[in-house]
């Protein structure tokens, strides 16, 4: 009788297939003053999926309906993570969305970001 293993799945550059920005975002300046403006902070590669269990019982207890879990290659230096920045996935799947970060985890020259879409432009 064989034994059945379950692999589990692991990030590698095939699956970093899709491009992200982290931006600093500030209120506009200017006579009226409304509306943000977003500045590149940072481009990678990310491979996104669905949240998970935990991930979405974290987001439940904040409220949060729309999330989206990616991972990137670890910057080391060139870019500090900051849970103020937001993320624009270039995908037509997530057009229009501006992602805030709720959560980010390191683990082995990866990181992972806990994404919340349910805000309004910021």
């Amino acid at each position: 009788m064989r034994k059945k293993s379950i692999k589990s799945e692991t990030t590698h550059n095939g699956t970093l297939n899709t491009p992200v920005e982290f931006c600093s975002t500030k209120v506009a300046s200017g006579l009226h003053k409304h509306g943000t403006t977003n500045k590149v902070e940072y481009k990678a590669w990310a491979e996104i999926y669905n949240s998970s269990l935990k991930d979405i019982e974290i987001l439940k207890s904040r409220g949060v309906k729309k999330s989206v879990t990616i991972i990137i290659r670890d910057p080391y230096g060139a870019y500090q993570t900051d849970n103020k920045h937001v993320v624009m996935i270039h995908s037509p799947r997530y057009a229009g969305v501006v992602w805030k970060i709720e959560d980010i985890r390191l683990k082995g020259g990866y990181i992972t970001f806990l994404l919340n879409g349910d805000n309004d432009g910021v």
